[in-house]
C-alpha cells in the first residue's frame, strides 16, 4: 500500500468521482427521493478549488437504487470525494461508521431505514405508491387526507384509496422507534460527531453564529484495491461548503493529514452567501501527525475500533459507594463475578484503579460512556447512583436498574418520574440462587442478544427526545432548561430572564409529552441549565447527570450539601442556594450571552 494522505490531494487521487445529494422530488420517482434531505448548492460553493481535472460528478441515489455487484463495477477502481451529511448524502451515511471522524448516528435510526425498505424496496419505481408513502411518513397524513388534498383528481379515486389505507396500515405495522420525520432525519446531522483521535465527542451544541463539520477518509467499500473515499460533510452547508476549502489548503493538514473536526463560525445575521463569505475556520481536533501520519496506521484505528464495537460488551457497575460499607462492596464484588463469565470487561466503583486518573467523578462518567451496559443499584436513592442513572440515559447506555430486597421493600410510588418507564429488577442477594438468575435471565441474556442481533435496540428511553430538535424556536433568543424544588426562587428567575431576553422551557412548550420525554427534550434543546436542588429532589439529580452527559452549560444551586461533589464536576459550576442567588444566576446568564456573541 503506497503512503498517501489528503496533503496529496487530488495530485494521487486519481482517477475520482464526487458523489454529493441530489434533489428529493416532492414526487418521487424512485426510493431515492425518500428518507433524505435535499441538496444544497451550498454545499459545493468551494468545489471548483479543489482543482479537480476530469473527474465525473454522481448522484447519491445511486448507492439506494444499483445493487453491490453493480456499485463495485462502478466504483472498484476509483477514489470517491462525498460531499455532505448523512442527512443529505446516501453514500455519506452509508460509509459513515467506516470513516476516521464519524457522526453519532443511533442504532435505532439504522433500525428504523430497514424497517422502511421493508415497504419501499416493494414500491422503489412506483410514482404514486412513493408519492403516498412520502406523504404518510415525511408529512404525518392520513389516508383520507392524502385522497383529499393531493388525488382528488386521479381517476381512478376508489383503488387510490385502498391503496392508500393499505400503504398506512404497513407503516403503522414498521413499529418505527422515530415516528416523526424531523426526529428521524435529525438523528443523522444533529446528534454530535466523534472524534477517535481524542476520544471526544464534539458538536452536541450548535449555535445561531457556528457549525461543526468533518473532513475524513475511509477505505473504499467497492475496491479490493488501495481506493479510498473522502468524506467532506458539515451539520449545515455553510461547514459543508468550508470543508472543501480547507481540503485545498494543504498547510492546514500538515499536522492533521487525515482531516479532523472542524468549527466554522461566521456573522450571526445577513444572507447565507454572505454568512459562508465570512466564515472562519478553526480545528477541534489536536494534532496527530506524530501518532497517525501514514495510512496503514489510521486503517488499524478504524479496524480496532470496529472489533471494539463487534466484540466489547463491558459492564459498569453503578452502586453507593463507601471503602467501609461492606454490604455494597461485596454486592458489587459478585455483580462483577457473574458479569465476568461472560464479559471481559466489567469494572465497578470498587474496583477502578484511580491512580494517577485524575478526579473521581470524572473517573466514573469515563467508565460510563466506555461501557456498553451499565447495572445501577438504586437502593437507598444515593445522589451518586442517581446522577450516574442520567449519565447513563444522557450517554444512550443500555441501563438496568436493580433493587435488593434484601435492603427492603420497593415503594413504587416514591420512583423517580424520569425512570419510571425502566424495568426495575428486583433480586433477593441473601438468596444466591435468585440473585444468580435474575442477573443471568434479565442482564447478562438479553446483552448478549445484544451482540448477535443487529436488529436489538440500544436505545435510551429518553432517545427520542434528546434526537427532536425543533425549528420553531427563535435563534435569537435564550431557551433555558430550569430544575427546581425551591420554587420560592422561581419568581425571581424569571424577572431576571425578562432583562436578558430569555425564555424558559416551560409546561407550555412541553404540553402534549409524557415526563420523561418532556424533561429530555427540554434539556436536549436549551442553550443551558439551571438547577436549584435539595437533597431530596431525586428527579433533579438524574436530570442533573442528564445536563452533564449531554455537556449543557449547568448552573447547579444547591440548599443542601449533596454528599457526591465537593468540587466542579465537568461543566456544573456549584453554589449554594444562601448565597446572593440573583448574582449567580446573572453572572451565568451574561456568560451566556457574551459567549454568543
Amino acid at each position: 500500500m503506497k503512503n498517501i494522505s489528503l496533503v496529496d490531494f487530488p495530485e494521487k487521487f486519481e482517477p475520482l468521482v464526487v458523489i454529493t445529494g441530489d434533489r428529493r422530488e416532492s414526487k418521487p420517482k424512485s426510493k431515492g427521493d425518500l428518507l433524505a434531505y435535499s441538496l444544497s448548492n451550498i454545499d459545493l460553493t468551494y468545489l471548483l478549488n479543489l482543482g479537480l481535472k476530469k473527474v465525473r460528478i454522481l448522484t447519491d441515489k445511486i448507492f439506494v437504487l444499483l445493487d453491490q455487484e453493480e456499485l463495485q463495477n462502478l466504483f472498484g477502481k476509483t477514489h470517491i470525494l462525498t460531499i455532505g451529511s448523512p442527512a443529505v448524502n446516501f453514500l455519506t451515511r452509508q460509509i459513515n461508521s467506516q470513516n476516521l471522524f464519524y457522526f453519532d448516528i443511533p442504532d435505532t435510526a439504522i433500525q428504523d431505514i430497514s424497517k422502511h425498505e421493508k415497504i419501499i424496496n416493494d414500491i422503489r419505481y412506483d410514482p404514486v405508491d412513493l408519492f403516498i408513502y412520502k406523504e404518510i411518513f415525511e408529512r404525518g397524513l392520513t389516508p383520507d387526507e392524502i385522497i383529499k388534498q393531493d388525488l382528488m383528481d386521479y381517476p381512478d379515486i376508489e383503488s387510490l384509496a385502498e391503496r392508500s389505507k393499505q400503504l398506512y396500515k404497513e407503516y403503522k405495522a414498521l413499529n418505527l422507534k422515530h415516528k416523526n420525520w424531523k426526529q428521524f432525519i435529525h438523528n443523522f446531522d444533529r446528534t454530535g460527531i466523534f472524534d477517535p483521535i481524542d476520544g471526544i465527542k464534539h458538536a452536541v451544541t450548535l449555535r445561531s453564529y457556528n457549525d461543526f463539520g468533518i473532513l475524513s477518509i475511509s477505505r473504499n467499500p467497492f475496491s479490493k484495491e488501495d481506493f479510498f473515499v473522502i468524506t467532506i460533510a458539515g451539520i449545515h452547508g455553510i461547514a459543508t461548503a468550508l470543508g472543501a476549502k480547507l481540503l485545498a489548503t494543504k498547510e492546514a493538514l500538515s499536522d492533521r493529514p487525515f482531516g479532523g473536526i472542524y468549527e466554522v463560525t461566521f456573522p450571526d445575521y445577513g444572507a447565507w452567501h454572505a454568512k459562508v463569505d465570512k466564515a472562519q475556520i478553526k480545528w477541534q481536533t489536536e494534532a496527530y501527525r506524530e501518532r497517525f501520519n501514514t495510512i496503514e496506521s489510521v486503517l488499524k484505528l478504524i479496524d480496532e475500533r470496529s472489533r471494539q464495537k463487534q466484540t466489547q460488551f463491558g459492564f459498569f457497575v453503578s452502586s453507593p459507594y463507601n471503602e467501609e460499607d461492606e454490604y455494597f462492596k461485596g454486592l458489587n464484588q459478585s455483580l462483577k463475578a457473574i458479569c465476568e463469565r461472560y464479559f471481559e470487561s466489567t469494572e465497578t466503583a470498587y474496583s477502578i484503579n484511580t491512580s494517577g486518573e485524575g478526579f473521581f467523578p470524572n473517573i466514573i462518567e469515563d467508565r460510563i460512556k466506555s461501557s456498553a451496559a451499565i447495572i445501577h443499584i438504586l437502593n437507598e436513592y444515593k445522589p451518586g447512583v442517581l446522577f450516574e442513572i442520567g449519565l447513563s440515559l444522557g450517554h444512550k447506555k443500555r441501563a438496568f436498574i436493580v433493587w435488593d430486597k434484601k435492603l427492603g421493600k420497593l415503594n413504587f410510588s416514591k420512583l423517580p418520574r424520569t425512570i419510571e418507564k425502566i424495568n426495575i429488577l428486583q433480586f433477593d442477594s441473601s438468596n444466591e440462587k435468585e440473585f444468580h438468575e435474575t442477573i443471568i435471565e434479565k442482564v447478562i441474556q438479553p446483552s448478549l442478544r445484544k451482540l448477535e442481533s443487529k436488529d436489538e435496540s440500544n436505545s435510551s428511553v429518553l432517545e427520542a427526545a434528546l434526537s427532536n430538535v425543533s425549528n420553531a424556536y427563535d435563534e435569537k433568543r435564550t431557551y433555558l432548561y430550569i430544575s427546581s424544588t425551591l420554587n420560592i426562587y422561581r419568581n425571581l428567575i424569571n424577572e431576571i430572564l425578562d432583562d436578558f431576553q430569555s425564555v424558559p422551557f416551560d409546561e407550555t412548550e412541553l404540553m402534549g409529552r409524557d415526563y420523561v420525554n418532556a424533561q429530555g427534550y427540554g434539556i436536549s434543546n436549551a442553550s443551558g441549565c439551571i438547577f436549584l436542588l435539595d437533597n431530596h429532589d431525586i428527579n433533579g439529580i438524574i436530570l442533573l447527570g442528564l445536563a452533564c452527559a449531554l455537556q449543557k452549560n449547568t448552573l447547579l444551586l444547591r440548599k443542601e450539601n449533596i454528599s457526591m461533589w465537593n468540587g466542579e464536576f465537568g461543566q456544573i459550576k456549584e453554589a449554594t442556594a444562601e448565597q446572593d442567588i440573583q448574582k449567580n444566576i446573572r453572572r451565568f446568564l451574561k456568560r451566556q450571552h457574551n459567549h454568543r456573541q
